[in-house]
């Protein structure tokens, strides 16, 4: 009647959904900046490798925490002797033939071990174990600011190649626009034929750049991608644009920034404190440990009876090193040229960072300054275009003049646009290398 076969109702239902599904992962999803640095944040492997390496030291240090625990352990063994040892005593009729054991033996032990003593040892290396994971932590947050630095650049040169395409697009309307005009005066005998080709070839020029940078836009949007972790033939789009974002801090406060919240500085706080912890251990081994053992026996036999019987036995030993070769003394010497050789990398990562901020706070400023030029010339160039076409249009103004004019004006938004590019990819770098990222990450 109105009724369909339920085969046939759940194959529709399959189809609808399918429908939905590709309808709905077809669309592009516009991202902006700080979505596409979190999903970067996710997808990364460099950081999933990092994290790996965070839990795999996080269980190091349940390990060291496990020294301070007992051991416990049951051991249960069957043994059967086919032929057993005889011995006969006498000779004749007197001969007394005697069996030593048992054919089957029944031997189930439970042993308990405790460390009641072991010179520090235990602690040193459960606080060395815990040091080493916030090296890992800090390792892991390095990983996550270049990968955040990556983003961010690799978002700037893309939005870069899209202002350019705008601007290539603007060019093009402007020239034919410029076109109908010249073909206009042309008809009315106001110009000759050759300023009207020359605007022909000037539209033919203005297509092949905006072709040229739609090409590039598309390499732009996959290098973007690869920097995500999304395939490359991922359909998004990016939201947002060139905008210009100020940053005012002092050079001396950026360095003092940056020995603060570097994590490659911080982790050689740890660093020390472990080297420092591995030169106790090395003289610590020199003092003796002491444990205590208690087991637990049900046998059978049991001595001279076949039967089951249990037993205890307790055993504290002592355990003192004399002589090792002078191996202890080597670790130790080892262990405290470590401990020079770690604060002068320290000495050695510290120049680097305050190089790194100078350096960048230099790049920062020249692209500041170059942002604020680009800006003026830009204000020139627009109204020396307006008074160039307006001239035109009313004929006071050559072909070739026109040109040259919307040439400078389309060089200046280009030329903004580039300063403005190099203006946030140098304050991003800016930030990553005064620790500024982990300042924003803590807030």
């Amino acid at each position: 009647m109105g009724w369909k076969k339920p085969e046939t109702c759940g194959y529709t239902f399959k189809i609808v959904l399918l429908f939905i599904f590709v309808t709905g992962f077809s669309q592009a999803r516009a991202l902006t900046l700080e979505e596409l640095v979190r999903e970067g944040l996710k997808r990364a492997k460099t950081i999933r490798t990092s994290e790996y390496e965070v839990q795999m030291q996080a269980q190091e240090v349940n390990k060291a925490f496990s020294s301070f625990l007992p051991t416990l352990t049951f051991q249960s063994t069957f043994t059967r002797t086919e032929k057993l040892p005889e011995m006969t005593f006498g000779s004749g009729p007197f001969a007394q033939k005697i069996t030593f054991g048992f054919k089957n033996n029944y031997q189930n032990t439970l042993n308990l071990n405790y460390i009641l003593f072991a010179g520090g040892l235990r602690l040193d290396a459960y606080n060395l174990s815990r040091n080493m994971l916030q090296v890992k932590s800090l390792q892991l947050e390095q990983t996550r600011n270049e990968v955040r630095n990556r983003i961010e650049l690799a978002y700037y040169s893309y939005k870069l190649v899209e202002s350019a395409l705008a601007i290539a697009e603007s060019s093009f309307a402007r020239t034919k626009e410029h076109l109908e005009v010249s073909r206009a005066q042309f008809n009315e005998g106001r110009i000759p034929k050759l300023s009207l080709q020359q605007a022909e070839l000037s539209l033919s020029q203005a297509l092949v750049r905006v072709n040229e940078t739609k090409t590039q836009l598309q390499i732009a949007r996959q290098a973007l991608a690869i920097a995500v972790g999304f395939p490359q033939d991922t359909v998004f789009e990016v939201e947002g644009s060139l905008a210009y974002i100020p940053f005012d801090y002092p050079l001396d406060s950026l360095i003092h920034l940056g020995f603060k919240h570097r994590p490659e500085l911080k982790t050689f706080a740890y660093l020390r404190h472990i080297a420092e912890l591995a030169k106790d251990m090395a003289w610590k081994k020199y003092l003796p440990s002491i444990g205590i053992s208690l087991t637990y026996s049900y046998n059978k036999p049991f001595y001279y009876e076949n039967e089951f019987r249990s037993n205890w036995m307790t055993t504290v030993f002592f355990k003192l090193p004399i002589f090792d070769g002078f191996y202890n003394k080597y670790e130790y010497e080892s262990a405290r040229i470590n401990i020079d050789k770690i604060l002068s990398q320290e000495n050695q990562a510290r120049e680097g960072v305050e190089f790194e901020i100078r350096s960048g706070y230099l790049e920062f400023t020249l692209a500041k300054e170059q942002l604020e030029l680009a800006r003026h010339t830009l204000d020139l160039a627009s109204a020396a275009y307006k008074t160039a076409e307006e001239q035109f249009n009313n004929g006071f103004l050559s072909n070739l003049e026109y040109k040259d004019a919307e040439l400078q004006y389309t060089q200046a938004e280009f030329g903004y646009i580039s300063a403005l590019h190099n203006y946030l990819k140098a304050r991003s770098s800016l930030m990553k290398s005064s620790g500024l990222y982990d300042i924003r990450e803590e807030k």
